[in-house]
């Protein structure tokens, strides 16, 4: 599936309302061969052959979310404050 086919994604967070929604992560701890499952099962239920499933799911791993793990929940950010 494509961001574009995903009518809930919201742009602002560059995530699909798979793995996202305006509360966070969803599933923030799954890991990503969970996560492949999960999406394989929702490809199949929307129809896409086995060829474009298993095309698909080359490509999750190099997104962002799974690139490199990232704790949300015990990252807190500064912003630059001059004077």
């Amino acid at each position: 599936m494509y961001l574009i086919d995903d009518d809930k994604f919201d742009k602002e967070s560059n995530y699909c309302s798979n793995c996202y929604n305006t509360e966070g992560f969803i599933d923030k701890d799954i890991s990503l061969s969970k996560f492949l499952e999960k999406i394989e099962e929702q490809l199949l239920l929307k129809g896409f052959k086995e060829s474009e499933i298993k095309s698909r799911l080359k490509k999750v791993p190099n997104l962002m979310r799974w690139r490199k793990k990232f704790d949300w929940e015990k990252t807190t950010f500064q912003i630059n404050q001059e004077k």
